[in-house]
C-alpha cells in the first residue's frame, strides 16, 4: 500500500509497530497518494514521528490533510517565529471576535495549537532542529495561544459585566485588567 521507502524507514523507527499501525490507518485516508510517493527525508521523519509519538499518530489519523503540511520540502527546515504565528492567529481571530463568535475561536485555536504541536514534534523527533530551537518554538506557541485566550476572555467578560475599575492609592477609579500567567510547563 505504501513505498518501499516508507517501509525502510519504518523499520528503521524507534517503534516499527507503532509506525506501522498508524501508517495502516492513514492508509485509508485521503493521505494515501502522499503516502505512495514519500520521499526518503520525509519517510524518515515520518517514521520517527509516528515510533516517538502516540499523540501524533492520533492527530495526523484524525485528520489527515494535515500530512501534506509537514512534508512540502522546506517546511520543517525552519523554527516559525512568534510574530509569524501571531499574525496567523490574528488573521482569523479578529473576525471571529468581531463577529463575537468565541466558541469558534477556542476551538480554531485548539486546532492551530494542535497542528503546531504537531510540526514541532516532528522537527524535535525527525532531528530536524535542536534542543533550543524547540524550545523556543514551544513557548513561542505557548505565548501566542495564552494572549489569543486572553483576548478572547477579557472581550467575552467586559462585554457581559463592563469594563472592570478599582480605586488606586489616591482614590481615583482607574480601569482594570487583568492578567494570564503560565505555570509549570508553560510551552512544554
Amino acid at each position: 500500500m505504501h513505498s518501499n521507502v516508507l517501509a525502510k524507514a519504518i523499520e528503521a523507527s524507534a517503534d516499527p509497530n507503532r509506525a506501522q499501525s498508524v501508517i495502516d490507518q492513514l492508509a485509508e485516508t485521503s493521505a494515501t497518494a502522499l503516502l505512495k510517493k514519500i520521499k526518503i527525508e520525509q519517510a524518515n521523519i515520518i517514521g520517527a514521528l509516528l515510533a516517538g509519538s502516540a499523540a501524533s499518530g492520533e492527530l495526523l489519523v484524525a485528520h489527515p490533510d494535515w500530512l501534506p503540511a509537514l512534508l512540502e520540502p522546506g517546511a520543517l527546515e525552519h523554527p516559525r517565529l512568534a510574530q509569524g504565528l501571531k499574525r496567523e492567529v490574528e488573521k482569523w481571530l479578529k473576525p471571529l471576535l468581531k463577529a463575537d463568535d468565541y466558541a469558534t475561536a477556542l476551538s480554531t485555536l485548539r486546532e492551530f495549537k494542535q497542528r503546531d504541536m504537531l510540526r514541532i514534534a516532528a522537527r524535535d523527533l525527525g532531528r530536524v532542529a535542536n534542543t533550543t530551537e524547540i524550545m523556543l518554538e514551544l513557548s513561542n506557541l505557548a505565548d501566542v495561544c495564552t494572549e489569543a485566550v486572553y483576548q478572547i476572555c477579557w472581550q467575552q467578560l467586559t462585554q457581559r459585566f463592563g469594563s472592570p475599575f478599582h480605586l488606586d492609592a489616591d482614590e481615583r477609579w482607574r480601569p482594570t485588567t487583568f492578567c494570564t500567567i503560565g505555570l509549570g510547563k508553560l510551552g512544554g
